[in-house]
C-alpha cells in the first residue's frame, strides 16, 4: 500500500517463551491498541509454562471480536531469531512491528508510527520508550540524524550509543524484508544485525517520533537480555560476524561499507571478552585485520576495551596460535 492510505494493515510478530508471568499484562496491551487494522501473529517457540493458555484465555473472554486476527504458529524451541523468522513468514501487512511477549506498548503506539510513516513516507519509524526497572521507571530517549549524519547512525548502533538496534520500537515497511538480509543464530544483538541491514535499504526513508511508546522490561530474570555476561558477548560477537561474513566480498555498497572498522573491531573485543578465541580461527581475516592495524588508531572502542583486546590477541599470537 503506498503512503498516503489511510489504514494500512500493520502485521504485530510477538515470539512467546517462558513469559506467563507477564503475558496477560502484554496481550492487553497489544489487544487494546486504538489503531484498527492489525493482524496479530504469535509464535509459541516451545514454551514450556501456560503463557500461551493465558494468552488464549484473555483473547476469549476479553477480546473475542480480535480472534480472527490472530495467527498462532507452534514449533519446538528454536531460539529467538528462529522464531521472529518464523512469524515473519505469517506476516500479511503492509508493515511489520515485532514486539517481546514480557513487555508492553502504549495505547496508540501502532496508531502514532503509522501516523507518522504515512505523513512523511517513511520506511521505518522509531519511536522513544521506558525502560521499566524494579524500582524506577526511567525514559530513554533515541537520538535523531539528520540525512547528512547517518554515518554517526549506523557507528552509534554498532557500539550501542545513542541509538539501538531494537526491534520493539520501530515500524517498518514489509517490503524492507524482501531484500537480501543475513540473519543472526544466536539471541544476543540479533536484532542489531537485522535492523542494520533494514536501516541501509530504507535509506533517507527514516523518521523519529518523540515520544516514548513501548516499555521495555528490565525484571524478567528469564530474558535473553539477563543472561551471563561471557554468553552474551559471545552470542554477540558471533552474530557480528555471521552478518559481515555474509556481506563480505558481494559487490557494490552494503550495509556495512564504511563501517567495516568499527564493526570488525567490536566484533573482536566480544571474542577476547568472552574467550572465544575460536571466532579468529573460523574467521582467520578477523585476527589478520586487527593484528595489522595500528594500535593507536581510534576505533570508537572505549580505551580500556581497546586495550584489552590489543594485549589479549598479542598474547594469543604469541603463545596460542597455530
Amino acid at each position: 500500500m503506498e503512503p498516503g492510505n489511510a489504514s494500512p494493515l500493520v502485521s504485530v510478530v510477538v515470539p512467546v517463551y517462558n513469559v506467563c508471568r507477564y503475558i496477560c499484562h502484554f496481550a492487553r496491551s497489544l489487544f487494546s491498541q486504538t489503531y484498527p487494522e492489525i493482524q496479530f501473529v504469535f509464535v509459541n517457540d516451545g514454551t514450556k509454562d501456560d503463557s500461551m493458555e493465558r494468552l488464549r484465555k484473555v483473547l476469549q473472554e476479553e477480546f473475542p471480536s480480535l480472534e480472527p486476527r490472530v495467527t498462532v504458529v507452534e514449533q519446538p524451541n528454536r531460539g529467538l531469531p528462529a522464531a521472529r523468522r518464523r512469524g515473519l513468514q505469517e506476516v500479511r501487512g503492509d508493515f511489520v512491528l515485532q514486539v517481546d511477549s514480557d513487555d508492553w506498548m502504549e495505547p496508540d503506539m501502532v496508531a502514532v508510527l503509522v501516523e507518522e510513516a504515512l505523513r512523511t513516507g517513511s520506511d521505518l519509524v522509531y519511536c522513544d520508550y521506558y525502560k521499566e526497572k524494579k524500582s524506577k521507571t526511567e525514559t530513554c530517549t533515541e537520538a535523531v540524524y539528520p540525512e547528512e549524519h547517518r554515518d554517526d547512525m549506523f557507528l552509534d548502533l554498532i557500539h550501542g550509543r545513542n541509538f539501538h538496534g531494537y526491534f520493539w520500537n520501530k515500524l517498518v515497511r514489509t517490503s524492507l524484508y524482501d531484500n537480501y538480509l543475513v540473519f543472526p543464530m544466536y539471541g544476543m544483538r540479533e536484532d542489531l544485525t537485522v535492523t542494520l541491514q533494514l536501516l541501509f535499504y530504507a535509506g533517507d526513508r527514516i523518521s523519529h517520533v518523540a515520544r516514548p511508546l513501548y516499555h521495555y522490561r528490565r525484571t524478567n530474570a528469564d530474558a535473553v537480555s539477563r543472561m551471563k555476561l561471557i554468553r552474551r558477548r559471545r552470542e554477540s560477537g558471533r552474530n557480528m560476524m555471521l552478518l559481515f561474513d555474509g556481506w563480505r566480498g558481494r559487490e557494490g555498497r552494503t550495509p556495512l561499507t564504511g563501517y567495516e572498522d568499527a564493526f570488525l573491531m567490536q566484533a573482536a573485543y566480544y571474542g577476547v571478552a568472552s574467550r572465544d578465541y575460536s571466532v579468529f580461527k573460523q574467521y582467520p581475516y578477523l585476527l589478520e585485520y586487527v593484528l595489522a592495524r595500528p594500535t593507536f588508531k581510534p576505533t570508537g572502542l572505549r580505551r580500556g576495551r581497546q586495550t584489552v583486546l590489543n594485549f589479549s590477541l598479542w598474547l594469543y599470537r604469541r603463545f596460542h596460535r597455530t
